[in-house]
């Protein structure tokens, strides 16, 4: 697929650094596309962070979000406050989670999982149940009180319930890698996938159930994802290095032709994660050239 072709199907955006595939089946013209796109605004803040890794929006729309150091940033009023983070014994942040008046955070090789309780500006600290656990990412779905964390080096999934907090295991299955997931609201599941361990999969954990009840081969088995964004019945997954998006219908369970981002290896090196919006898969593009360890 040609550049130009490319740009009037779904809407390559150069200047915010966002690769957006939109869920439809007719043409879309790139001018279109910025349309159903929010405007996009660069705000400098006088609080430096190094590399922040997964953030979180709380009830009020503030976003809280950091690496070594906590920070939460009201968007509309464009102010930041740096969160006291003694609580967190000097650990870095990996993953942060809202849930009502608190701000969980996991800190990757902990034993613990920490909680920022907005209303008292206070910590506690909370025994994981697998105190070996190496957590970086997790789910939150909207309105379910439980927390899903991956705990990548065990193989398991911490449901961390923040209503008793406390947490429950659920191995991972067919010896698996994951290590992060999205939630599908359509789907009422956690679509998950693999990364090292080969073939490809995409597995499914049903939110009612509690339970991982699929798991779906990857149409390639050396691809690697890394975002699924849902629109509609279908996933919109990334293959990060070779640039390529795959639709999969999980009401069918068919796999859909693959769309290529133009600028692999030349503008960028890898299609990361991102969100859907306004009916757009929207995708974050790194200048990342060699490969990922």
């Amino acid at each position: 697929m040609k550049r130009r072709e490319f740009i009037k199907y779904s809407g390559f955006l150069t200047s915010a650094s966002l690769l957006s595939f939109p869920g439809i089946s007719s043409m879309t013209s790139c001018s279109r596309t910025e349309e159903r796109i929010a405007g996009m605004n660069l705000y400098w803040q006088k609080w430096k962070t190094k590399r922040p890794f997964a953030s979180d929006i709380d009830e009020n729309g503030k976003l809280w979000h950091g690496h070594d150091s906590l920070f939460c940033s009201d968007l509309d009023n464009n102010t930041t406050e740096k969160i006291d983070t003694a609580g967190l014994e000097g650990k870095h942040l990996s993953n942060v989670f809202c849930q009502g008046e608190k701000v969980y955070v996991v800190a990757q090789k902990s034993p613990f999982i920490y909680v920022y309780r907005r209303d008292k500006k206070a910590w506690d600290r909370l025994p994981l149940p697998e105190p070996e656990s190496n957590i970086w990412y997790g789910v939150r779905v909207p309105g379910d009180p439980k927390l899903y964390l991956y705990a990548r080096n065990l193989g398991k999934l911490i449901v961390w319930d923040s209503e008793v907090e406390r947490g429950t295991v659920i191995p991972y299955p067919d010896n698996t890698d994951l290590w992060s997931g999205f939630y599908v609201e359509q789907d009422q599941a956690i679509y998950s996938f693999t990364i090292d361990v080969k073939p490809c999969r995409l597995i499914r954990f049903d939110l009612k159930k509690q339970v991982y009840d699929a798991i779906i081969p990857a149409p390639e088995p050396g691809l690697e994802i890394t975002g699924v964004n849902p629109i509609g019945d279908k996933l919109y997954c990334s293959d990060r290095f070779t640039g390529r998006i795959f639709s999969f219908n999980f009401v069918n369970r068919e796999w859909g032709k693959p769309v290529i981002a133009p600028g692999i290896g030349k503008e960028f090196g890898f299609v990361g994660t991102g969100c859907s919006y306004g009916g757009l898969a929207l995708y974050c593009l790194s200048t990342y050239q060699g490969t990922m360890k």
